[in-house]
């Protein structure tokens, strides 16, 4: 998650589109290194949880071999 003037985003992985594209989320409870996000993103959906500075909105993306599974992406590679 990222914010920019107040708003909270972060990016969802478009498997038809093999990119992230950004959202904008809201979040809830603060808690260590761990931020509540209670709308904005539907259960199931990939979140970028690692390499997020180096995406932007609609990059095209090559993932980590587990991220799926583990359900959450590791961005090795965009393309702008």
């Amino acid at each position: 998650m990222f914010r920019a003037e107040n708003t909270a985003f972060v990016y969802v992985f478009d498997a038809n589109e093999r990119c992230v594209c950004e959202r904008v989320v809201a979040t809830g409870a603060v808690r260590n290194d761990a931020i509540e996000i209670v709308s904005g993103i539907d259960a199931g959906e990939l979140v970028v949880v690692a390499g997020q500075q180096r995406v932007r909105d609609e990059s095209a993306v090559r993932l980590a071999a587990d991220c799926a599974t583990a359900g959450v992406l590791q961005i090795l590679s965009a393309h702008h």
